[in-house]
């Protein structure tokens, strides 16, 4: 770039020009992670309200007002048997002894 100033005399500035910087890659979306599968293991004969012992020793539930007692098992906490792929989940009625085995795959 030529200057020129007021009393006549010019000079020749060089503008270094700056370098480009390239675009920053847009980063990729998280994959949200995979929900979790639960199981429902269910059975009858247990007394309205008792404490029902759930095992592979995962928790406890309560028995509905009709009896039924539910429990969510999150197959990660489990270990299966290999040869078969099942697991065997047992509840259990601490008032009544109701004892359930049940398997899930």
């Amino acid at each position: 770039m030529e200057v020129r100033e007021s009393d006549g005399t010019s000079f020749t500035d060089i503008i270094a020009p700056r370098r480009r910087r390239a675009p920053q890659p847009k980063p990729e979306a998280e994959k949200p992670a995979p929900l979790p599968v639960f199981f429902t293991v269910e059975g009858d004969g247990f007394v309205p309200g008792e404490d029902v012992a759930v095992a592979v020793i995962t928790g406890h539930t309560d028995a509905a007002h009709t009896g039924t007692a539910r429990a969510l098992i999150d197959p990660a906490q489990l270990t299966t048997d290999r040869a078969s792929g099942l697991v065997e989940v047992l509840l259990f009625g601490r008032v009544s002894g109701t004892t359930l085995v049940r398997r899930v795959p």
